[in-house]
């Protein structure tokens, strides 16, 4: 999941930068200046979120043109999600992980599916971290 380097500085400020999953380790960071911390934590939940609908979003369009059968309940967690565009991010990971047993059941079956890594490797640690983000709250 998205996270958070953060280097403290004078006066009760900070530089932070996110890093993404599938980022390279090497690639330059941009640092931007945050004044608190609950301003990190405001910032990393809605980066978190875009990630959240961005990547869930592209695998349901992607599940759409491979599950045929299943393009009424595809669409149904498609648009839930796009319900939640402007909505605080806790309830978008909320909503996830209600939704985890429907998105699951659109899943590849098997890695024999050329989109069974990208599902091992994003999608499910996605499902992984609004159901573990859930049950904290």
């Amino acid at each position: 999941m998205v996270t958070a380097h953060v280097i403290p500085l004078q006066n009760d400020t900070f530089m932070i930068a996110f890093i993404f999953p599938e980022e390279n380790p090497k690639t330059k960071r941009l640092y931007t200046p945050s004044p608190s911390q609950f301003d990190i934590d405001r910032r990393l939940g809605f980066v978190r979120k875009q990630y959240v609908q961005e990547k869930l979003c592209k695998w349901l369009h992607q599940r759409a043109h491979a599950r045929k059968d299943s393009i009424v309940l595809i669409n149904n967690l498609d648009y839930g999600l796009s319900q939640f565009k402007n909505r605080p991010f806790v309830e978008t990971f909320q909503y996830v992980a209600r939704k985890r047993q429907e998105f699951e059941s659109i899943a590849p079956s098997s890695d024999s599916s050329r989109c069974f890594a990208y599902y091992r490797d994003i999608i499910l640690k996605v499902l992984n971290f609004c159901t573990e983000y859930r049950e904290e709250k």
